[in-house]
């Protein structure tokens, strides 16, 4: 840490006891002062969290409890390659954490000055020190979770030291609830914690093999344009070798590189400090002490005792021995079987995973020969009908990367359509009355695919498989899938948090023309629209529910109607469980269930549906409950098929709609949106697709299905 610079205006005088001096830096969770103890004239660093004013009070609450966490557990580790934590306290609103305070740089503020690949003696020094304190906090039972660069220290004095335990999860413990959310830095995140599994000590080491793929590559063993494509090639791909930047690596170094990297916790080392100890060994061959070989004496075989009982007679000993081989030929015949039933799985998945991670690898480009070149690899590859239609797209488009660089000829333009304007409400596209949704148009009208109707090429984040647009690209993204045939499955609305606020719709499409979908539309179009897509035969799906400073805001999939419907809005509970009941006995099955409003007066919205589909509602349940009932439901034949999340007194809870007979299907909740790419990617590698998404407080909830 440097010296800082003088605090910026407002900033306090004192914390506690402590004299503010200076400001060091600032972070995603607050800000890091230079403070000084008076008590015993000690510099030390300060590092500080707002916890009110950044969202709801349990918010705010949940972060001071991550800070006192973060206290807790750094407070109990003692070790000269970690920053010492002194004291934590509160002053207002603001919760600090009072540290050692380190003079020097970090190893990322290093790496910047000095680019490139590094020695192999400089890169195993800072490493060793590393290694010797993960393996400290691992025997502490406390897991580090975000180790990389920026969170590694080098002294003035030449001393590593590692900061930053404000991640770290005590194993010991078992009073925190653990959720969807993946938390640290995606670049060195190992792949069980992307996946939001179980962490170990062998998921720090892992970051510390990324940290020394970069020190002796000058380079990330994975790096990508977007965050699906680093998830898919963490996964799934193995690292470029190292030796290819550094020749000094060398194979072995790179071997043990490997092994530290492995896609699965129990193929890594015992320990940091092993997977170092190998490295050393790979990279400067002599410097480590290897096992001792002890030369045995040659023993001179014992003289023979002739058999006291008199020998079997010669035709009598062959028989057992030919049985005997008979049996290990069959054993062996077995064990073939089962090797090559074994390695034909494995190449399959290995098939299925390598197609995946070349799809992301081009799914955003606009060059048709990189789509025709998957085709001719994977001909009936799970993606094969998309590269078909982005190769008809591409080749219409003026901006694709088409051989030659030409620019294609245009179009005749289709017919303009009608569409919904801003000055309808608040920016977003609205029915008119009669309505004209933002919609894929009817089957019929979509049974033939035209040049005109393919001559907008999607954006790059319109795919059929999952999609995450802003909300003003929407209606191009929409008319192309329709032209294809494609109609919304289910979408929710989010603001996108690291932009203005821009508003984004994420969801999927569905392979076929028959849905339509209204966005964003204020609480007094609901009945007009309502009335008006009756008319037509259909009726509401499923509903998402924006909560604007204007009023909520709904995003609706219509459906055609298929027997009687009632969809109801501004429910209390008592009336909601009431309608349950009754409609339980009249037929008509609950099909879509969300909250809105505040925690003090919450209300439901609705939708009940004749169906042969069984179906069940459970409210107010924790995500423990949740888990719970899924398993419970799920014995009696019942899959989830819709979970949305509201806040009460009580904190956050979910209503659950299970129905049964239905496909296999995964539910996670309290996703923030780096959680559901990752559950998304998930989901595709195991064959299953995006059926239903909610969002409310930041947070998604969705349910994938075979």
């Amino acid at each position: 840490m440097g010296p800082g610079t003088a605090p910026a205006a407002g900033a306090p005088s004192r914390l506690g006891r402590y004299q503010i001096v200076g400001e060091i830096g600032r972070g995603g969770m607050g800000i890091v002062y230079r403070a000084l103890d008076p008590t015993i004239g000690r510099t030390v660093a300060i590092k500080t969290i707002l916890v009110s004013g950044q969202g709801s009070e349990e918010l705010a609450l949940a972060r001071r409890a991550r800070l006192l966490r973060e206290s807790q557990a750094a407070g109990q580790l003692s070790h000269p390659n970690i920053v010492a934590v002194h004291d934590v306290g509160e002053q207002g609103d603001t919760t600090y954490i009072v540290m050692e305070y380190i003079v020097g740089q970090t190893l990322e503020q290093s790496m910047a000055g000095a680019p490139g690949p590094r020695t192999a003696a400089e890169s195993l020094r800072i490493l060793a020190d590393c290694a010797r304190a993960l393996d400290y906090a691992h025997s502490k039972g406390v897991v580090h979770r975000d180790i990389k660069p920026g969170n590694i220290i080098l002294q003035s004095d030449g001393v590593v030291k590692i900061a930053d335990f404000g991640i770290a999860k005590v194993l010991e413990s078992s009073t925190l609830t653990q959720t969807a959310a993946v938390v640290g830095s995606p670049h060195f995140m190992a792949p069980e914690q992307l996946k939001g599994e179980a962490i170990s000590g062998r998921t720090d080491q892992y970051a510390l093999a990324v940290v020394a793929y970069a020190l002796l590559a000058g380079r990330l063993p994975f790096d990508a344009d977007s965050m699906a494509t680093l998830v898919t090639k963490t996964l799934y791909q193995d690292p470029p070798p190292a030796l290819s930047v550094n020749p000094t690596v060398d194979v072995a170094g790179d071997g043990v590189l490997r092994k530290a990297l492995a896609k699965t916790p129990e193929a890594r080392y015992t320990s940091c400090s092993e997977f170092i100890t190998a490295l050393r060994a790979a990279l400067e061959p002599g410097s480590v002490s290897t096992t001792a070989t002890i030369a045995m004496p040659r023993l001179e075989p014992a003289a023979q005792t002739p058999p006291t009982s008199p020998p079997l007679p010669a035709a009598a000993t062959p028989a057992p021995i030919r049985k005997r081989k008979r049996l290990w030929y069959v054993l062996a015949a077995i064990g073939l079987i089962f090797a090559f039933r074994g390695l034909f799985m494995e190449n399959k998945s290995r098939s299925a995973k390598a197609e995946l991670a070349y799809w992301s690898s081009i799914q955003d480009r606009k060059s048709p020969a990189l789509f025709e070149a998957y085709l001719n690899q994977y001909p009936d590859g799970r993606f094969a009908d998309l590269a078909q239609a982005q190769i008809e797209a591409l080749k219409e488009a003026p901006d694709s990367e088409a051989a030659g660089g030409g620019v294609s000829a245009p179009q005749p333009a289709a017919p303009a359509k009608p569409q919904p304007t801003a000055s309808d409400s608040v920016g977003v596209a609205v029915p008119a009355a009669p309505p004209k949704p933002v919609t894929a148009p009817p089957p019929a009208a979509a049974i033939v695919a035209t040049p005109q109707a393919m001559s907008q090429p999607p954006f790059p984040a319109c795919k059929a498989e999952f999609t995450t647009i802003a909300a003003d690209k929407f209606q191009p993204c929409l008319d192309y899938w329709s032209g294809k045939g494609y109609s919304p499955l289910t979408f929710a609305a989010a603001k996108d948090r690291e932009t203005d606020g821009a508003m984004l719709l994420i969801g999927s499409f569905q392979a076929s023309g028959a849905n339509r979908i209204t966005l964003l539309e204020p609480a007094d179009k609901r009945q007009p629209d309502l009335a008006a897509f009756k008319r037509q035969n259909y009726r509401p799906d499923s509903v998402n529910i924006f909560r604007s400073p204007e009023g909520p805001r709904f995003t609706t999939i219509w459906t055609p109607a298929q027997g009687s419907f009632e969809a109801r809005g501004a429910l209390d509970q008592a009336e909601l469980e009431r309608r349950l009941q009754q409609h339980g006995a009249d037929g008509l099955a609950i099909v879509d269930l969300v909250a809105f409003g505040p925690k003090d007066g919450l209300r439901f919205h609705a939708i009940w549906s004749q169906t042969e589909v069984p179906s069940r509602a459970l409210l107010n349940l924790s995500a423990q409950d949740l888990r719970q009932q899924s398993a419970q439901l799920q014995q009696e034949g019942y899959a989830v098929g819709r979970v949305s999340s509201y806040r009460t007194g009580d904190g956050v809870r979910y209503a659950a709609i299970f129905e049964k007979g239905q496909a296999e299907s995964a539910c996670y909740v309290g996703m923030t949106g780096f959680d559901l790419q990752i559950r998304q990617n998930e989901a595709v590698t195991k064959g299953m697709r995006l059926h239903y998404i909610s969002h409310s407080d930041g947070r998604f909830s969705a349910v994938w299905r075979k």
